[in-house]
């Protein structure tokens, strides 16, 4: 199956991101890593998912 996560960089995005790759799953995570939620633990989280499954892109929000 492939997934995408929106939020990824979040705490719960992060995990679900972690947790379907673990269980086989192609996932795209996106996120706009907004300074809403500290952007160094959000970098954070992404950079601890490491698995080849994972692909991550930075986007914007619309109308923003």
């Amino acid at each position: 199956m492939k997934a995408l996560v929106t939020g990824a960089g979040g705490f719960i995005g992060s995990h679900l991101v972690e947790a379907l790759c673990v269980d086989g799953n192609d996932v795209v995570g996106i996120d706009s890593l907004t300074d809403y939620y500290d952007v160094e633990i959000q970098r954070g989280h992404l950079e601890a998912i490491r698995h080849d499954r994972f692909e991550f892109f930075e986007g914007g929000s619309a109308g923003r």
